[in-house]
């Protein structure tokens, strides 16, 4: 479900399947294991997410608080985009239409 790569600017990581009721308890406790302590930059590249449940924008929400940086959501298609607009998760995390973009300016 998740492939992680460090890049130059941050951690990179992509988010392969769906993220809802049976998985998003899952997907948010392999995300903090990723992440840890480390004050870098943190992208979830969501452009193999095909859906997105409520208890997966609650599972993003809780990694985005579990950190003091938060993290950027970058390449959401169409589909899972219409969700976090309808939601209002779209003022709430920051999305990006792509990884240089999410990465850009995180002063970290």
């Amino acid at each position: 479900m998740l492939q992680t790569r460090q890049t130059e600017a941050g951690l990179l990581i992509v988010v392969v399947g769906r993220i809802d009721s049976a998985t998003a308890e899952g997907f948010k406790n392999a995300v903090l294991t990723e992440v840890g302590e480390d004050p870098q930059a943190v992208v979830l590249d969501l452009g193999a997410v095909a859906y997105v449940s409520s208890a997966g924008l609650r599972a993003l929400l809780q990694i985005a608080k579990s950190r003091s940086q938060g993290v950027r959501l970058c390449c959401l298609r169409p589909e899972v985009q219409g969700v976090f607009s309808m939601s209002g998760f779209d003022r709430i995390l920051p999305l990006f239409e792509s990884r240089e973009d999410a990465f850009a300016g995180t002063g970290i």
